[in-house]
């Protein structure tokens, strides 16, 4: 499991960008989600876009002692993920909450889109998590008895 955090800065220069290049970091950004292999290969491109990688690293022998080998990123990770374990817990469970998420509506929806136009794209993806929220606080309600 792969997070990325970026800092709100670098979120609002990506909205500023054309909406062509927008679309291929993005997809860039979720291949790399996708593969740990492709997003290992994106890693320096993603420190340039100051996307932080939060994933758990390695415990006990194997771990990361600060004088291994690796990418400026890798390295930035381990030493966030050894000096505050806090932090780090917070931004990987969020991600793991998300990516749960994710995969749920998934399961129930669906993963391919059917629209050709990009507004149109985006706006069944829209409808579709709409779809799914309901879906949600419904169950909550009926099969939990949990007033959302």
């Amino acid at each position: 499991m792969y997070n990325l955090i970026f800092e709100k800065s670098a979120l609002e220069s990506l909205n500023k960008l054309e909406p062509q290049i927008k679309e291929q970091i993005w997809n860039k950004l979720q291949q790399c989600k996708e593969n740990p292999f492709r997003f290992l290969e994106h890693l320096e491109e993603i420190d340039d876009m100051r996307g932080m990688p939060y994933f758990k690293g390695k415990i006990g022998k194997t771990a990361w002692n600060g004088k291994m080998e690796g990418s400026l990123p890798w390295k930035k990770m381990n030493q966030e993920f050894n000096e505050h374990p806090r932090r780090f817990k917070k931004h990987y469970r969020f991600g793991v909450k998300v990516e749960c998420t994710i995969h749920s509506k998934k399961s129930i929806h669906g993963d391919k889109v059917y629209s050709k136009l990009i507004s149109a794209r985006a706006n069944e993806e829209t409808l579709r998590w709409i779809n799914h929220n309901i879906n949600v606080l419904n169950r909550a309600r009926c099969e939990w008895n949990i007033n959302p």
